[in-house]
Protein backbone atom coordinates (compact mmCIF):
# COMPACT_ATOMS: atom_id res chain seq x y z
CA UNK A 1 0.00 0.00 0.00
CA UNK A 2 1.44 2.96 -0.87
CA UNK A 3 -0.20 5.23 1.84
CA UNK A 4 1.40 4.67 5.19
CA UNK A 5 -0.51 7.93 7.03
CA UNK A 6 -3.84 7.69 8.87
CA UNK A 7 -6.33 10.24 10.09
CA UNK A 8 -8.75 7.60 11.96
CA UNK A 9 -8.30 3.64 12.49
CA UNK A 10 -9.97 1.13 14.91
CA UNK A 11 -7.60 1.17 17.87
CA UNK A 12 -8.94 -2.34 18.69
CA UNK A 13 -7.21 -3.89 15.42
CA UNK A 14 -4.32 -1.42 15.58
CA UNK A 15 -3.94 -2.97 19.11
CA UNK A 16 -2.88 -6.71 17.98
CA UNK A 17 0.62 -6.76 17.35
CA UNK A 18 2.21 -7.41 20.98
CA UNK A 19 5.56 -5.19 21.75
CA UNK A 20 5.93 -3.30 24.84
CA UNK A 21 5.61 0.53 23.17
CA UNK A 22 1.81 -0.93 21.98
CA UNK A 23 1.55 -2.60 25.61
CA UNK A 24 1.99 1.03 27.10
CA UNK A 25 0.54 3.16 24.05
CA UNK A 26 -2.37 0.75 24.46
CA UNK A 27 -2.99 0.39 28.04
CA UNK A 28 -4.99 3.70 28.05
CA UNK A 29 -7.71 1.18 25.97
CA UNK A 30 -8.82 -0.73 28.83
CA UNK A 31 -10.65 3.11 29.94
CA UNK A 32 -11.07 4.21 26.41
CA UNK A 33 -14.01 2.66 23.16
CA UNK A 34 -11.62 0.82 20.56
CA UNK A 35 -13.00 2.94 18.45
CA UNK A 36 -10.85 6.05 19.31
CA UNK A 37 -7.72 6.83 17.53
CA UNK A 38 -6.22 9.07 19.59
CA UNK A 39 -4.18 11.71 17.50
CA UNK A 40 -2.06 14.86 19.16
CA UNK A 41 -3.13 17.80 17.03
CA UNK A 42 -0.55 20.10 18.38
CA UNK A 43 1.79 17.71 16.37
CA UNK A 44 4.34 17.03 19.85
CA UNK A 45 3.88 13.50 20.88
CA UNK A 46 4.90 10.62 18.05
CA UNK A 47 1.75 7.66 18.61
CA UNK A 48 3.01 4.52 17.32
CA UNK A 49 1.37 4.45 14.54
CA UNK A 50 1.14 7.11 11.98
CA UNK A 51 -1.94 9.01 12.84
CA UNK A 52 -1.59 12.28 11.38
CA UNK A 53 -3.57 15.57 11.69
CA UNK A 54 -6.43 15.94 9.53
CA UNK A 55 -5.61 20.20 8.74
CA UNK A 56 -8.60 21.52 10.06
CA UNK A 57 -8.18 19.85 13.72
CA UNK A 58 -4.65 21.38 14.11
CA UNK A 59 -4.70 23.38 17.71
CA UNK A 60 -5.07 26.86 17.11
CA UNK A 61 -1.92 28.50 20.17
CA UNK A 62 -1.91 32.18 19.44
CA UNK A 63 -4.32 33.30 21.56
CA UNK A 64 -3.02 37.14 21.95
CA UNK A 65 -6.29 39.56 21.87
CA UNK A 66 -9.24 37.16 22.09
CA UNK A 67 -11.89 38.15 24.13
CA UNK A 68 -15.38 37.35 22.79
CA UNK A 69 -17.74 35.37 24.69
CA UNK A 70 -19.34 32.05 24.36
CA UNK A 71 -22.42 33.84 22.90
CA UNK A 72 -20.46 35.45 20.35
CA UNK A 73 -18.52 32.52 19.27
CA UNK A 74 -22.43 30.91 18.58
CA UNK A 75 -23.28 33.98 16.55
CA UNK A 76 -20.08 34.34 14.26
CA UNK A 77 -21.05 30.23 13.80
CA UNK A 78 -24.15 30.43 12.47
CA UNK A 79 -23.40 33.70 10.66
CA UNK A 80 -20.48 31.73 8.86
CA UNK A 81 -22.73 28.56 8.13
CA UNK A 82 -25.67 30.13 6.77
CA UNK A 83 -23.61 32.58 4.85
CA UNK A 84 -22.46 28.82 3.13
CA UNK A 85 -26.13 28.14 2.90
CA UNK A 86 -27.08 31.04 0.90
CA UNK A 87 -24.09 31.01 -1.08
CA UNK A 88 -24.54 27.62 -1.99
CA UNK A 89 -28.19 27.50 -2.34
CA UNK A 90 -28.17 24.71 0.39
CA UNK A 91 -30.37 24.21 3.32
CA UNK A 92 -29.17 23.35 6.59
CA UNK A 93 -29.63 20.04 8.62
CA UNK A 94 -29.00 19.96 12.44
CA UNK A 95 -28.72 16.97 13.55
CA UNK A 96 -30.69 17.51 17.47
CA UNK A 97 -30.34 15.29 20.38
CA UNK A 98 -32.35 17.40 23.08
CA UNK A 99 -28.88 17.50 24.92
CA UNK A 100 -26.77 20.61 25.64
CA UNK A 101 -25.02 20.49 22.69
CA UNK A 102 -27.56 20.54 20.09
CA UNK A 103 -29.99 22.95 22.10
CA UNK A 104 -27.47 25.36 22.28
CA UNK A 105 -26.94 24.80 18.79
CA UNK A 106 -30.47 25.08 17.74
CA UNK A 107 -30.89 27.86 19.82
CA UNK A 108 -28.14 29.80 18.17
CA UNK A 109 -29.65 29.69 15.01
CA UNK A 110 -33.38 30.53 16.29
CA UNK A 111 -31.63 33.74 17.67
CA UNK A 112 -29.66 35.00 14.18
CA UNK A 113 -32.37 33.96 11.65
CA UNK A 114 -36.07 35.17 10.88
CA UNK A 115 -38.80 32.95 11.67
CA UNK A 116 -39.38 32.60 8.34
CA UNK A 117 -35.80 31.94 7.24
CA UNK A 118 -35.44 29.59 10.01
CA UNK A 119 -38.72 27.26 9.07
CA UNK A 120 -37.29 27.50 4.74
CA UNK A 121 -34.08 26.88 5.53
CA UNK A 122 -32.80 25.02 7.84
CA UNK A 123 -34.64 21.52 9.26
CA UNK A 124 -34.05 19.72 12.45
CA UNK A 125 -33.04 15.83 12.43
CA UNK A 126 -34.67 14.21 15.36
CA UNK A 127 -36.06 11.22 17.00
CA UNK A 128 -38.51 10.55 19.47
CA UNK A 129 -35.87 10.11 22.21
CA UNK A 130 -34.67 13.87 21.26
CA UNK A 131 -38.27 14.66 22.31
CA UNK A 132 -38.02 13.21 25.34
CA UNK A 133 -34.60 14.02 26.36
CA UNK A 134 -35.98 17.84 26.15
CA UNK A 135 -40.02 17.45 26.24
CA UNK A 136 -40.41 21.51 27.07
CA UNK A 137 -38.21 22.95 24.51
CA UNK A 138 -39.77 20.82 21.80
CA UNK A 139 -43.67 21.42 22.62
CA UNK A 140 -42.38 25.29 22.78
CA UNK A 141 -40.00 25.63 20.49
CA UNK A 142 -39.55 23.04 17.53
CA UNK A 143 -42.81 21.75 17.05
CA UNK A 144 -43.84 25.48 16.38
CA UNK A 145 -40.90 27.12 14.85
CA UNK A 146 -39.28 24.07 12.85
CA UNK A 147 -39.15 21.51 9.98
CA UNK A 148 -38.56 18.43 11.53
CA UNK A 149 -37.49 15.13 9.73
CA UNK A 150 -36.62 11.66 10.76
CA UNK A 151 -32.86 10.82 11.93
CA UNK A 152 -32.91 7.28 11.31
CA UNK A 153 -31.15 7.59 8.62
CA UNK A 154 -28.58 9.83 9.42
CA UNK A 155 -25.52 8.86 7.73
CA UNK A 156 -27.48 8.39 4.77
CA UNK A 157 -27.42 11.89 4.35
CA UNK A 158 -24.21 12.87 4.42
CA UNK A 159 -24.49 13.15 0.55
CA UNK A 160 -24.22 16.82 -0.11
CA UNK A 161 -28.00 17.67 -0.32
CA UNK A 162 -27.64 19.71 2.44
CA UNK A 163 -25.12 21.69 4.77
CA UNK A 164 -25.05 19.28 7.94
CA UNK A 165 -24.51 21.15 11.32
CA UNK A 166 -24.14 18.84 14.83
CA UNK A 167 -23.07 19.58 18.38
CA UNK A 168 -20.06 17.50 18.41
CA UNK A 169 -16.70 19.01 20.11
CA UNK A 170 -18.61 20.39 22.84
CA UNK A 171 -17.63 17.94 25.29
CA UNK A 172 -14.19 18.46 24.28
CA UNK A 173 -14.32 22.26 24.84
CA UNK A 174 -15.85 21.78 28.45
CA UNK A 175 -14.03 19.19 29.51
CA UNK A 176 -14.22 15.12 29.73
CA UNK A 177 -17.28 12.44 30.87
CA UNK A 178 -14.13 11.24 32.88
CA UNK A 179 -14.98 14.47 35.11
CA UNK A 180 -18.45 12.57 35.06
CA UNK A 181 -16.88 9.37 36.09
CA UNK A 182 -14.72 11.07 39.00
CA UNK A 183 -18.31 12.40 40.22
CA UNK A 184 -19.71 8.96 40.00
CA UNK A 185 -17.19 7.45 42.00
CA UNK A 186 -17.13 10.26 44.83
CA UNK A 187 -13.66 12.07 44.12
CA UNK A 188 -15.47 15.39 43.04
CA UNK A 189 -13.84 16.89 45.97
CA UNK A 190 -10.56 16.36 44.00
CA UNK A 191 -11.76 18.07 40.73
CA UNK A 192 -10.05 21.31 41.61
CA UNK A 193 -6.82 20.50 42.89
CA UNK A 194 -3.20 20.77 41.80
CA UNK A 195 -2.97 17.73 39.19
CA UNK A 196 -0.03 14.99 40.39
CA UNK A 197 0.96 11.69 39.28
CA UNK A 198 -0.72 10.06 42.68
CA UNK A 199 -4.34 11.01 41.85
CA UNK A 200 -4.24 10.70 37.64
CA UNK A 201 -2.11 7.42 37.76
CA UNK A 202 -4.37 6.11 40.64
CA UNK A 203 -7.87 7.13 38.49
CA UNK A 204 -6.36 5.27 35.97
CA UNK A 205 -6.02 1.78 37.39
CA UNK A 206 -8.75 2.82 39.12
CA UNK A 207 -10.09 2.34 35.59
CA UNK A 208 -8.30 -1.05 35.16
CA UNK A 209 -5.46 0.62 33.30
CA UNK A 210 -2.31 -1.38 33.76
CA UNK A 211 0.11 0.54 36.15
CA UNK A 212 2.61 0.94 33.97
CA UNK A 213 1.11 2.37 31.46
CA UNK A 214 -0.58 4.60 33.39
CA UNK A 215 2.62 6.45 33.98
CA UNK A 216 3.49 6.31 30.77
CA UNK A 217 0.57 8.18 29.82
CA UNK A 218 0.81 10.58 32.99
CA UNK A 219 4.72 11.51 31.37
CA UNK A 220 3.35 11.99 27.71
CA UNK A 221 0.43 14.04 28.57
CA UNK A 222 2.24 16.00 31.68
CA UNK A 223 5.38 17.20 28.92
CA UNK A 224 2.80 17.89 26.53
CA UNK A 225 1.41 20.72 29.15
CA UNK A 226 4.18 21.75 29.66
CA UNK A 227 5.52 22.24 26.26
CA UNK A 228 2.75 22.58 24.14
CA UNK A 229 -0.32 24.15 26.23
CA UNK A 230 -0.29 27.99 25.29
CA UNK A 231 -3.12 28.53 28.50
CA UNK A 232 -3.47 27.50 32.36
CA UNK A 233 -3.82 23.46 32.56
CA UNK A 234 -3.00 23.14 36.35
CA UNK A 235 -5.27 20.91 38.37
CA UNK A 236 -7.08 17.77 37.56
CA UNK A 237 -10.07 18.90 35.82
CA UNK A 238 -7.58 20.89 33.95
CA UNK A 239 -5.44 18.15 32.80
CA UNK A 240 -8.53 15.15 32.04
CA UNK A 241 -9.62 19.01 29.84
CA UNK A 242 -6.40 18.74 27.80
CA UNK A 243 -6.58 15.56 26.88
CA UNK A 244 -9.95 14.81 25.82
CA UNK A 245 -9.15 18.24 23.85
CA UNK A 246 -5.71 17.56 22.51
CA UNK A 247 -5.97 13.94 21.90
CA UNK A 248 -9.56 12.94 21.11
CA UNK A 249 -10.59 15.92 18.59
CA UNK A 250 -9.92 14.20 15.82
CA UNK A 251 -11.48 11.40 16.62
CA UNK A 252 -14.53 13.02 17.21
CA UNK A 253 -14.23 15.54 14.47
CA UNK A 254 -13.86 11.96 11.57
CA UNK A 255 -16.32 9.42 12.88
CA UNK A 256 -19.26 10.34 11.38
CA UNK A 257 -17.31 9.77 7.69
CA UNK A 258 -16.15 5.98 9.33
CA UNK A 259 -20.26 5.03 9.47
CA UNK A 260 -21.32 6.77 6.64
CA UNK A 261 -22.66 4.56 3.96
CA UNK A 262 -20.44 2.70 1.89
CA UNK A 263 -21.90 3.97 -1.34
CA UNK A 264 -21.08 7.31 -0.47
CA UNK A 265 -17.82 6.99 0.66
CA UNK A 266 -16.28 7.96 -2.74
CA UNK A 267 -17.79 11.76 -2.27
CA UNK A 268 -15.43 11.98 0.78
CA UNK A 269 -12.35 14.34 0.47
CA UNK A 270 -10.83 17.48 1.85
CA UNK A 271 -13.68 19.51 0.14
CA UNK A 272 -16.85 17.48 0.64
CA UNK A 273 -15.74 17.90 4.71
CA UNK A 274 -14.76 21.14 4.86
CA UNK A 275 -18.17 22.34 2.91
CA UNK A 276 -20.85 20.03 3.69
CA UNK A 277 -20.46 18.81 7.60
CA UNK A 278 -19.82 21.96 10.49
CA UNK A 279 -19.31 20.64 13.81
CA UNK A 280 -20.50 23.45 15.39
CA UNK A 281 -18.32 23.83 18.22
CA UNK A 282 -14.82 22.95 16.34
CA UNK A 283 -14.24 26.09 14.88
CA UNK A 284 -10.86 27.95 16.54
CA UNK A 285 -12.49 31.11 18.35
CA UNK A 286 -14.44 28.10 20.54
CA UNK A 287 -11.55 26.89 20.69
CA UNK A 288 -9.57 30.26 21.92
CA UNK A 289 -12.79 30.44 24.34
CA UNK A 290 -12.05 26.82 25.87
CA UNK A 291 -8.61 27.58 26.84
CA UNK A 292 -9.01 31.11 28.68
CA UNK A 293 -12.30 30.30 30.00
CA UNK A 294 -11.94 27.76 32.21
CA UNK A 295 -14.01 29.60 35.29
CA UNK A 296 -17.17 29.31 33.16
CA UNK A 297 -17.20 25.26 32.36
CA UNK A 298 -18.30 24.11 36.04
CA UNK A 299 -18.98 25.16 38.99
CA UNK A 300 -19.55 23.03 42.30
CA UNK A 301 -21.05 20.16 41.38
CA UNK A 302 -21.25 17.69 37.84
CA UNK A 303 -24.59 19.02 37.49
CA UNK A 304 -22.97 22.57 36.54
CA UNK A 305 -20.75 20.72 34.02
CA UNK A 306 -20.98 23.13 31.13
CA UNK A 307 -22.41 25.61 32.81
CA UNK A 308 -21.88 29.02 30.27
CA UNK A 309 -23.94 27.01 27.24
CA UNK A 310 -26.51 26.05 30.21
CA UNK A 311 -26.61 29.41 31.48
CA UNK A 312 -27.67 30.71 27.78
CA UNK A 313 -29.92 28.01 27.37
CA UNK A 314 -32.12 29.28 30.34
CA UNK A 315 -31.56 33.10 29.29
CA UNK A 316 -33.45 31.78 25.87
CA UNK A 317 -36.01 29.85 27.34
CA UNK A 318 -36.27 30.37 31.14
CA UNK A 319 -36.66 26.45 31.68
CA UNK A 320 -34.43 26.84 34.91
CA UNK A 321 -34.90 23.06 35.99
CA UNK A 322 -33.47 22.12 32.79
CA UNK A 323 -30.04 24.50 33.49
CA UNK A 324 -29.85 22.85 37.16
CA UNK A 325 -30.80 19.57 36.44
CA UNK A 326 -30.01 18.95 32.66
CA UNK A 327 -26.54 16.54 32.81
CA UNK A 328 -24.78 14.82 30.13
CA UNK A 329 -26.52 11.85 28.42
CA UNK A 330 -24.67 9.59 25.27
CA UNK A 331 -27.04 10.02 22.31
CA UNK A 332 -24.72 9.46 19.36
CA UNK A 333 -25.33 5.10 19.65
CA UNK A 334 -28.78 5.81 18.68
CA UNK A 335 -28.38 7.90 15.66
CA UNK A 336 -25.03 5.73 14.08
CA UNK A 337 -22.94 4.17 16.75
CA UNK A 338 -24.83 0.84 15.97
CA UNK A 339 -23.29 1.45 12.26
CA UNK A 340 -20.60 -1.08 11.24
CA UNK A 341 -17.42 1.48 10.88
CA UNK A 342 -14.72 1.30 8.42
CA UNK A 343 -11.49 0.32 10.04
CA UNK A 344 -9.42 2.79 9.29
CA UNK A 345 -9.42 6.08 7.20
CA UNK A 346 -6.58 7.14 5.37
CA UNK A 347 -5.20 10.64 4.00
CA UNK A 348 -5.91 9.92 0.92
CA UNK A 349 -9.25 9.03 1.96
CA UNK A 350 -9.25 5.54 1.50
CA UNK A 351 -11.69 3.41 3.87
CA UNK A 352 -10.13 -0.22 4.83
CA UNK A 353 -12.31 -2.78 5.60
CA UNK A 354 -11.02 -5.61 8.52
CA UNK A 355 -10.18 -8.26 5.67
CA UNK A 356 -7.72 -5.74 4.22
CA UNK A 357 -6.54 -3.55 7.10
CA UNK A 358 -2.87 -4.95 7.68
CA UNK A 359 -1.63 -2.71 10.56
CA UNK A 360 1.89 -3.00 10.27
CA UNK A 361 1.97 -1.09 7.45
CA UNK A 362 1.41 1.90 9.71
CA UNK A 363 3.61 0.95 12.58
CA UNK A 364 6.02 3.57 13.70
CA UNK A 365 8.72 2.49 15.90
CA UNK A 366 10.56 5.71 16.13
CA UNK A 367 7.07 6.70 18.74
CA UNK A 368 7.08 8.16 22.55
CA UNK A 369 6.21 5.17 24.01
CA UNK A 370 9.66 3.08 23.45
Amino acid sequence: MAVNQIYAAYCGKLNSNKTNDLALWSGLYKMLSLNVPLTDRANHVVMPYNLTTYPECALPKNLSNFDLTYEQCCEHRVSSIVELSRKLNKPITIFYSGGIDSTMVLISFMKYLSPQELKSRVQVSMSVDSIYENKNFYNDYIRKMCSIVPSERMSSTVDGSSILVDGELNDQLFGSEIIGNIYRKDFFGNIGEKYSREFIVNWYVLNNIPKESANKWFDVIDDHIKTQAPCEVTTNYHFFWWWNFIFKWQSVYLRMFLRMDTNLRHLVNHNFIDTYTHHFYASPEFQKWSMLNHHLKLQDSWKTYKWEAKRLICEYNKDTVYRDNKVKVGSLYHLYGQKKAAECMTTNFEFIELDNFDPTVFYNPNNNFI
